[in-house]
């Protein structure tokens, strides 16, 4: 786990960043539109590579950013 500048948040959860062999899972969330990002200040350690990455998947129409057609 990687801290940002606050480790925990006002409901005592942690807050960090989930690296693994050098790849952050917060990016991958993101870019597989699994994920939409929030980023509280002062957290913002890598709020531009979070938002490249959900930006990515909202352009690709992957995950939650694909069309829903309902039957």
């Amino acid at each position: 786990l990687e801290p940002d500048v606050e480790t925990r948040d006002l409901y005592d959860r942690r807050l960090a960043y989930v690296v693994h062999d050098g790849r952050r899972f917060n990016d991958e969330l993101l870019r597989r539109g699994y994920a939409k990002l929030l980023v509280l200040a002062p957290n913002r350690a890598h709020a531009h590579d979070l938002l490249a990455a959900e930006l990515d998947a909202r352009a690709a129409g992957r995950g939650l950013w694909g069309r829903c057609d309902a039957g």
